[in-house]
């Protein structure tokens, strides 16, 4: 039994976002990589106390990075406890330390409005309706950038302005599309994604080659606009957040 195969089990069975799973699966082969050949059915409490130190002393590597990556050992080995792959769980009397996490700035009203605007002024027709639609919908919907990224196009229901959500945890659901992100999709899917789509194509939001835009396109993507406004921590998250505050 390794570690590859233990994550991935938890993963399906815990249906584990995708970025969560990446996580995990980066954490065990850290620890692989630091202790080769050692495998869940071998490994004491003594050997993650020595990787969550060694991580610590790392130059590269910050306190709260060698503690999420010992929590991520930690709970692989309690789910594997739990499920009756291991008898015991070396883990078990370990507690990983959580180092301070202050909060970052709420994007402002002017600042989300800015951003939504800057795709206005790209020369690319096909970036610019793309990247402002999906900015629309991770604003206005409180959206995750994989669940941005999963869309397809039977999830839209312009007409009765409805959207459903894939690619979390929980099961699909249904939002409602308000005018800007109704007029915006439909902008994209009439002057943008034909340029690019391949027939019978299903991805929603597509690269210049065509290709379902991934998370971390997304994400990039938008630090690139938060780099040309001059705003910092522009992420597919910091919308949502911003979305919620505005709310209240």
């Amino acid at each position: 039994m390794s570690w590859e195969s233990l994550v991935e089990q938890m993963g399906a069975s815990r249906r584990l976002a995708p970025s969560s799973l990446s996580f995990y699966r980066g954490s065990v082969r850290i620890f692989s990589r630091h202790f080769p050949g050692l495998g869940p059915l071998e490994v004491q409490e003594n050997h993650l106390t020595e990787f969550f130190l060694a991580q610590k002393k790392a130059p590269t590597v910050s306190e709260n990075t060698a503690g999420m990556r010992l929590r991520a050992l930690l709970t692989v080995l309690r789910w594997a406890q739990r499920r009756g792959l291991l008898l015991i769980n070396p883990g078990q009397d370990l507690r990983a330390p959580k180092g301070p996490r202050p909060l970052p700035p709420i994007l402002s009203r002017e600042q989300v409005r800015a951003l939504l605007e800057a795709p206005l002024g790209c020369k690319r027709i096909m970036i610019r309706y793309r990247d402002r639609a999906l900015l629309e919908l991770l604003y206005a919907n409180g959206m995750r950038a994989g669940e941005v990224s999963a869309l397809n196009l039977d999830d839209l229901d312009l007409p009765g302005a409805l959207v459903k959500i894939r690619g979390g945890k929980g099961k699909p659901r249904c939002s409602p599309l308000n005018g800007p992100s109704v007029d915006s999709l439909r902008a994209y899917l009439e002057e943008s994604r034909p340029a690019v789509a391949e027939p019978g194509e299903q991805a929603l939001f597509l690269t210049m080659t065509g290709l379902r835009m991934s998370a971390k396109n997304l994400s990039s993507q938008l630090h690139r606009y938060g780099q040309m406004l001059g705003i910092s921590g522009v992420t597919p998250h910091a919308l949502r957040r911003a979305l919620a505050t505005h709310l209240l």
